[in-house]
């Protein structure tokens, strides 16, 4: 095994909280709020707990034949030529996984930022960034992703402490206004859009993680830090602006960020603190590009592989979607199966790994 593709677990729980959060800027807060309404913040409490439990499904198929990562697991698993269907499938999800954060990150940019600079030529630029980062390796991608973690822990830590003050406990209610149907269906939401993107990093072989030891319980502090994070964003979010307010704004989370005012003379920081939205995408990119192309396998290709996965993504996110709301309405309504047939995958991997050890 190459040096380069090691990376330790503290890096591996940098890349899960960076997948995380991607999920949620925009069409993850969108859902919540759409299927929750005021009682988001119950959903992510009970997803939470329905994270941790899938947490344990992705550690249980980590563990199994730990020096394959997980299209090769498959193979074994299920034979080559369910396993080839399998994974074809999974593929074609990540990649849609892929649009999603594509997207996102484009249109995050464009409307917020360089409104008057063409959409197509933010993406072209994006692109040969990212196609730069993921032709470095896995390594270097994680070691970036650890460096950005400390930047935007500080961040988070920055916009909580600015806006906390500011937070109004009237928009949280009325409290369970039509009981737990509504945070129950947004804790799905939640799972799908910010947990089961996860997924994505079994494509690293646990037998890869330098102080493989500590895997398990890295795994699960990176979910729990996660769920805190966006448990936290939310009540933020809602409690500065409301939930009528923050539903009509695209980006509720970068307009909020606008009312801090720290120490009474540091204003306008809310560019600086938005960095860790575009950091967290660009790095799920990255990952999303790395699993597909290490599901094609051709190792001797892999950059060539690399420019057409980008490309192919950056096609697609441009010419899928005419508008955000078209975006946000896609998510809410067919997202969510594409989390759950990566998780029903998983779990008839999980069943099989169960299966097989009993018979040995």
């Amino acid at each position: 095994m190459t040096s380069e593709n090691k990376i330790d677990a503290l890096q591996l729980c940098s890349l899960i909280i960076m997948i995380s959060l991607s999920g949620f800027l925009g069409s993850g807060f969108y859902c919540l709020i759409k299927a929750a309404l005021t009682n988001g913040y119950l959903s992510i409490v009970i997803g939470g707990a329905i994270a941790i439990i899938i947490a344990c499904l992705l550690l249980y198929i980590a563990n199994y034949e730990i020096e394959l990562p997980i299209n090769e697991k498959i193979n074994k698993l299920f034979g080559k030529g369910i396993g080839v269907i399998l994974n074809v499938i999974l593929t074609i999800l990540v990649f849609a996984i892929g649009v999603f954060f594509t997207y996102n990150l484009n249109n995050f940019i464009s409307s917020q930022f360089l409104s008057e600079t063409p959409i197509t030529f933010i993406a072209i630029v994006f692109a040969l960034l990212l196609l730069y980062v993921i032709n470095k390796g896995i390594e270097t991608l994680s070691r970036v992703a650890l460096l950005i973690l400390v930047l935007n822990l500080i961040l988070y830590v920055i916009a909580i402490f600015g806006l906390t003050p500011t937070i109004e406990l009237d928009n949280f209610l009325p409290f369970m206004k039509d009981g737990l149907s509504k945070p129950l269906i947004g804790s799905l939401y939640f799972v799908a859009i910010n947990i089961m993107p996860v997924f994505l990093l079994l494509i690293i072989p646990k037998k890869n993680i330098v102080d493989e030891n500590h895997y398990n319980k890295f795994v699960i502090i990176s979910i729990i830090i996660s769920i805190v994070l966006i448990f936290f964003i939310f009540v933020v979010v809602v409690g500065n602006l409301g939930i009528y307010l923050a539903s009509s704004y695209q980006y509720p989370e970068y307009i909020v960020l606008k009312r801090i005012s720290l120490f009474n003379f540091l204003d306008r920081i809310e560019n600086m603190l938005v960095i860790q939205w575009i950091f967290a995408l660009c790095l799920s990119i990255c990952i999303v590009v790395y699993y597909i192309s290490n599901t094609i396998k051709k190792k001797k290709h892999n950059k060539l592989i690399n420019t057409g996965i980008i490309l192919a993504l950056l096609i697609a996110s441009l010419y899928s979607f005419k508008n955000n709301t078209i975006f946000n309405e896609f998510i809410y309504y067919y997202f969510p199966y594409v989390s759950l047939t990566i998780f029903i995958i998983m779990l008839l991997c999980g069943i099989m790994i169960f299966i097989k050890r009993r018979r040995t």
